[in-house]
């Protein structure tokens, strides 16, 4: 019996527009992560503003913005300084030991891509008053 291979399918790029004859070519050895989370998957988004992160609806303040190339396949991160310690850093990454951001605790910051971030007046969470079911 003959088996087909099917060829590898080649991740699309969308930096310029998706028609076929405009998609940005994949440079030899440059990993996909860095040119599907590069600047532009950043740049909707500010230092300092607060902000709302899924999955989870987690709110916090947005610490920092830029490329972290250590970290899940490269490409640029944001850090987040999360209202509730729902998250799984300090601000460190552990793999190099190099910290982005100063979290107030080992739960309480987190990095995640640009496409998961959304900037809004996103007021701060307060643990007591939602245990008191005050609004």
């Amino acid at each position: 019996s003959s088996r087909h291979l099917r060829t590898p399918r080649v991740p699309r790029t969308s930096f310029e527009d998706s028609t076929a004859s405009s998609r940005a070519k994949i440079i030899p050895d440059t990993p996909y992560a860095k040119l599907k989370y590069g600047q532009g998957s950043v740049k909707h988004l500010s230092l300092h503003s607060r902000c709302q992160v899924q999955p989870g609806s987690r709110r916090g303040k947005i610490a920092y913005i830029g490329a972290i190339d250590e970290l899940g396949g490269g490409g640029h991160w944001v850090g987040v300084i999360l209202d509730e310690p729902l998250g799984k850093t300090d601000g460190t990454v552990q793999s190099s030991g190099i910290r982005y951001f100063e979290a107030p605790g080992s739960h309480r910051g987190g990095f995640f891509r640009g496409k998961n971030v959304e900037m809004g007046d996103f007021p701060c969470i307060d643990v007591i008053d939602e245990l008191e079911g005050v609004e």
